[in-house]
């Protein structure tokens, strides 16, 4: 009995020895040298990729921009200083009674894709005295004290002392040639009808005008 007792006694005693170790805390393993720089080396491998990705996809992001802007500012940009006239490939400047007094065709008047008028076909509109030299001229008009100064591939106009700004410059070859769009601007009495079909540009004055040129303000509507 007691035999018994001492035997069990022992197994007891080794169980409650085996189980202690069990409970008690796990030590940390310290990292040596080598696994710290090791460590290092990746965390820093790892800021330097994040680094370049935001540099690439901040140099996209800005190309992306520039190029949308780009597109934007060039439809403004051809919206805004594209000449208004329709495509035309005959200039036809006409008297009061519609009688043809001289015809143009595209290779004449369309220069750099604006629609031009020369000074001599101006002539058949308004009566005036040209004056100046291959870089600067006057038009002034008779029965009127106004005056138009050209200046030789410059798109500042003065107009009665008064200058104003063309998209296009005025051009001297063998004649000066001035954008369509003063006259339809800047000039009473003009009447300039577009005729789709033929492709062509008709110009009328009315006859008898005291005044021939006008600055117009921008609560002003141009005459046709």
């Amino acid at each position: 009995m007691n035999t018994e007792n001492n035997t069990n006694r022992g197994i007891n005693h080794q169980k409650a020895h085996n189980i202690a170790p069990n409970n008690g805390k796990k030590r940390v393993r310290r990292l040596t040298p080598e696994e710290i720089e090791a460590r290092r080396i990746q965390a820093e491998e790892l800021r330097i990729e994040k680094r370049q990705t935001f540099i690439v996809r901040f140099i996209f992001g800005t190309l992306v921009y520039l190029l949308c802007c780009g597109i934007i500012f060039g439809a403004v940009f051809s919206m805004y200083f594209s000449s208004e006239e329709p495509d035309i490939l005959t200039l036809q400047v006409l008297d009061s009674k519609g009688n043809v007094l001289s015809t143009s065709e595209g290779d004449k008047f369309i220069i750099n894709n604006v629609p031009y008028i020369s000074a001599t076909e101006l002539s058949y509109l308004y009566d005036f005295t040209l004056a100046g030299d291959k870089t600067r001229v006057s038009l002034h008009f008779h029965n009127a004290d106004e005056s138009l100064s050209l200046t030789k591939d410059s798109t500042a106009v003065s107009i009665n002392g008064s200058s104003v700004r063309l998209t296009a410059p005025i051009i001297f070859t063998d004649d000066y040639y001035i954008p369509l769009e003063l006259i339809r601007n800047y000039f009473n009495g003009v009447t300039i009808v577009y005729d789709n079909e033929e492709e062509t540009a008709r110009l009328s004055v009315k006859p008898d005008l005291k005044s021939y040129l006008r600055l117009y303000t921008q609560n002003d509507t141009p005459q046709a």
